[in-house]
């Protein structure tokens, strides 16, 4: 039973959100248009960002406390470090690559 009435709920959303699209609003508030390139409008894609960074750190806090990666989440981390190797070495190219980007410019 409850299974159906998550079924409905979300497509009632699905619905909603093609309408409010289509119509030419935020798909969240439904008042104002939405920004150029967004379906949210300024105030709700900012609440949106923000609740999405509150989300995020509080994962990886958590992470770091089960000793798992902070910035996946998938692995485990590197003894006395908070990422895996694999996102340790993935940062250590990126941060080369502006190093070098920078010596060129």
């Amino acid at each position: 039973m409850k299974h159906r009435h998550l079924q409905k709920e979300r497509a009632y959303a699905r619905s909603r959100y093609r309408r409010l699209v289509e119509a030419g609003l935020c798909c969240q508030c439904a008042k104002v248009p939405p920004m150029e390139g967004s379906k949210r409008c300024g105030t709700c894609r900012s609440k949106n960002l923000e609740a999405s960074r509150n989300r995020a750190r509080k994962m990886r806090k958590a992470w770091a406390l089960l000793k798992i990666c902070v910035c996946c989440g998938q692995r485990e981390a590197m003894p006395n470090r908070s990422q895996c190797g694999a996102c340790a070495d993935a940062r250590d190219e990126l941060h080369e690559k502006h190093r070098l980007q920078k010596k060129a410019a």
